[in-house]
């Protein structure tokens, strides 16, 4: 127990002097405190000054209780001014009330006792005067002031009648159906005549003037078939024509069932004949492919069947049935 005590009552070094340190400040606080009692005695009151200050607070003028009405009545006229405005407001502001209605005919304080305000009811106004009228009530939803739920609210009591100018309107519209239903069926002297059936032509043995004979055929076309014609050596199928850059579908279509084709009539070329320069010049034979055919030729000598064409490298099935009808293996 001992020990215990003398461990929690101990202090180092440090905690020593600061006890000290402590204590001679408490010691100064006080002394330096009763001393400053002499320094600083209190002053004496003096009666006389004490009798005058009371004479001067008597001789201050008491303020004056009257009520300040002015300031009052001031305020009074504002509330006067604030409860006249609201009565004009109310007198301003009109009672709702649904009752039975032409949207055509309405003015703007029957919008208003619908619900709407001024402003939206002089839109539905400037809306009908455009001459825009309400045939029927689903009309209504196209002005954009009316929502859907003030249409569901009014919508028992529209009546739409027609106005003089609207039976006019549909007497009119009844009598241009009468004359379009009329037009429509014309009688025999308002039919147009037929057109001048055009004779098919041959085109292979055409020239410039009969091919101008076709629908659409002018003379640029005319001379582009021509020559197409020439090089080819004659067409064995209307398509061919499409092989023509300046020819496209739609001219083709208005002309492919007034042709023709006689491939009796095709220029052949004699393979076994011919050089690889004079061959490379038909649109169907390429120089790698003139060259490859000719030089089989020489090779293996002349070709005796057709078939013999598949033998060169160059020629699918494709090149084939593409070349074979403008070659003859005389």
């Amino acid at each position: 127990m001992k020990e215990f005590l003398k461990r929690f009552f101990s202090f180092s070094k440090p905690e020593q002097l600061g006890l000290v340190t402590l204590i001679v400040m408490i010691v100064l606080f006080s002394v330096t405190k009763y001393f400053m009692g002499f320094l600083n005695p209190p002053q004496e009151i003096n009666s006389d000054e004490l009798n005058r200050l009371a004479e001067e607070i008597k001789r201050i003028p008491k303020p004056n209780k009257k009520y300040n009405y002015s300031k009052h009545n001031s305020s009074y006229s504002s509330n006067e001014s604030y409860s006249s405005a609201g009565k004009n407001y109310k007198q301003n502001k009109t009672e709702e009330a649904l009752f039975y209605f032409d949207p055509n005919t309405l003015d703007k304080k029957g919008w208003r006792q619908l619900g709407l305000s001024e402003k939206q009811a002089l839109s539905i106004i400037k809306f009908n005067s455009k001459g825009s009228a309400f045939k029927k009530k689903e009309d209504l939803k196209k002005v954009f002031v009316i929502s859907d739920e003030f249409y569901k609210k009014i919508e028992p009591y529209i009546k739409i009648e027609n106005s003089l100018q609207q039976q006019k309107i549909a007497q009119l519209e009844q009598t241009e159906n009468e004359l379009r239903a009329t037009f429509d069926k014309k009688p025999s002297y308002f039919k147009q005549p037929n057109p001048k059936e055009i004779e098919p032509i041959e085109l292979n043995s055409a020239d410039t003037s009969v091919l101008k004979s076709l629908k659409g055929i002018g003379s640029f076309y005319a001379l582009k078939i021509l020559r197409y014609k020439q090089k080819l050596g004659g067409f064995i199928k209307k398509e061919q024509l499409l092989e023509i850059p300046e020819i496209d579908s739609a001219l083709f279509q208005s002309v492919k069932n007034n042709i023709l084709l006689d491939s009796t009539l095709i220029d052949k070329i004699p393979i076994n004949k011919v050089s690889s320069f004079k061959l490379s010049g038909h649109p169907y034979f390429s120089k790698n492919l003139a060259l490859a055919l000719i030089n089989y030729r020489d090779r293996n000598g002349k070709y005796t069947t057709k078939n013999d064409l598949k033998k060169c490298l160059l020629v699918n099935d494709k090149v084939f049935n593409k070349i074979v009808p403008y070659l003859s293996f005389e």
